[in-house]
């Protein structure tokens, strides 16, 4: 709108698309609702029982200022996530009360201020208000659901006339929002409110840096169809992306040495779920929250250079196999037939050859890659997209968390590792290599559950 004109033809266009009062109101959010109502009602005319809605209840979380009568939400868990979205909500009016009532902000920073409300709508309100009406509001009401009760608990329209202390109000709004959201104990929804938490505290640290780095994060729906790892800090990996969850156990034969991988239990999952980093879970591998209890330190020690760059290489006759020692997860693949070193040296008969390319493929952690020299071609399993749960009969130990098939893994600060087909996360909590895993697991004896009793070849 630039003046009185265009002002008057927005207010007719609201009108028209919003009420219906006149023009081509059928393809208009009028028509579409008047054709909602009309199919709702045949549908329960042709089946009595049919009901689209959840049982939800009209509940809030604390009475009301002006002492009128309301249910209030009484299981503890409700509370904290319908307060959490009151308090994003909230943030979100005020974000736009800036933007429309601003005094000395340049374009850029209005920007920053619309992507941050947008971000708040699609990253942090949806995804939250969407777990609200499966939570139950207490014992008082059985079999009856919360709904998001948008209570506000400041004055409507509130907001400062200084720039710096409104930005400087808002962001510290988003960050106390992000630590509800973190310390909120709810496994089913753990990978969500980690997500949320994620969420606000990016758009906090857009606000602190006054527009001067992107929010594609934030402002963006989350891809769901894009497979990836997310590390949280000091807490759970959070998958996203449908990728399936399996256990593969190491098969050894009968001099010890690990030859082959056996599939094992797969676990039903949803588009993205979290699993337990610390170890500690009671609901392995699956998040329990147990991270927060237990204060675990989960912080990311690890090299972030390419593989290339730390790797040794070893150089043989016809293969030259490249090692980067950091990365061993004890998976004991390279021992056999006098070790996977010496052999690459012998690599000029056929023999040889094959035991280098079955031990370094069969490597979990990718710390082994061989190149066939005469092919001019790295080896490389064919592996699918997926999260495997090693378990490891011949040290009666629960190992890593096998991810498979070039799946992205993202640090907790946002760094984006290398993508490669081979890689191995620490699940005990112990390794001196986080994220990555180290053996510990098999000195500690680490154990995800009950371990079935070795079976050699």
């Amino acid at each position: 709108m630039t003046d009185l004109t265009s002002a008057k033809a927005a207010l007719d266009l609201i009108m028209e698309q919003g009420e219906g009062a006149h023009g081509d109101w059928r393809h208009a959010h009028f028509g579409r609702f008047h054709d909602l109502l009309h199919e709702y009602r045949a549908m329960r005319d042709a089946d009595g029982e049919f009901e689209p809605s959840r049982p939800v209840l009209v509940a809030d979380v604390r009475p009301t200022e002006s002492g009128d009568q309301a249910q209030l939400i009484t299981d503890p868990r409700t509370a904290d996530v319908v307060d959490l979205f009151n308090v994003a909500y909230e943030i979100m009016l005020q974000t736009l009360a800036r933007y429309f009532t601003h005094t000395d902000e340049t374009s850029d920073q209005l920007t920053v201020l619309a992507e941050a409300a947008v971000g708040l709508m699609v990253a942090v309100i949806k995804p939250v208000g969407e777990l609200i009406p499966d939570l139950p509001v207490g014992a008082e009401y059985p079999g009856k659901t919360a709904g998001p009760s948008f209570e506000l608990f400041y004055t409507s329209g509130y907001h400062l006339p200084h720039q710096h202390a409104a930005w400087r109000l808002l962001e510290e709004r988003l960050r106390l929002a992000a630590r509800l959201a973190g310390e909120i104990e709810l496994p089913p929804a753990a990978a969500t409110l980690h997500d949320v938490a994620h969420a606000l505290g990016v758009l906090a640290d857009r606000l602190h840096a006054g527009g001067e780095s992107p929010l594609m994060t934030v402002s963006q729906e989350p891809d769901h169809e894009v497979p990836h790892v997310t590390i949280t800090e000091n807490g759970p990996y959070i998958v996203t992306g449908d990728l399936p969850l399996s256990e593969q156990a190491i098969v050894f034969d009968a001099d010890g040495y690990s030859v082959r991988w056996e599939e094992g239990d797969v676990y039903p999952t949803n588009d993205r779920y979290a699993l337990c980093r610390c170890g500690q879970s009671a609901n392995k591998p699956f998040c329990d929250g147990s991270h927060a209890h237990v204060g675990f330190d989960g912080t990311e020690t690890a090299s972030r250079r390419h593989f290339e760059q730390d790797a040794e290489v070893i150089d043989g006759p016809t293969m030259a196999l490249s090692d980067d020692r950091p990365l061993c997860a004890f998976a004991r693949f390279c021992d056999g037939h006098g070790g996977i070193w010496s052999l690459t040296g012998e690599t000029d008969r056929s023999e040889p050859r094959e035991l280098v390319a079955h031990q370094a493929t069969h490597c979990p952690s990718g710390r082994l890659v061989v190149h066939d020299k005469q092919t001019d071609e790295t080896l490389e399993p064919d592996l699918p997209p997926s999260i495997v749960l090693i378990e490891d009969p011949h040290e009666d130990a629960s190992g890593p968390i096998w991810v498979r098939g070039g799946i992205a893994i993202v640090s907790a600060d946002g760094f984006v590792h290398e993508r490669r087909n081979r890689v191995t996360l620490c699940r005990c909590g112990q390794s001196a290599n986080k994220p990555f895993c180290d053996g510990t697991h098999a000195q500690i004896g680490f154990r995800a559950h009950s371990v079935p009793a070795p079976l050699p070849t």
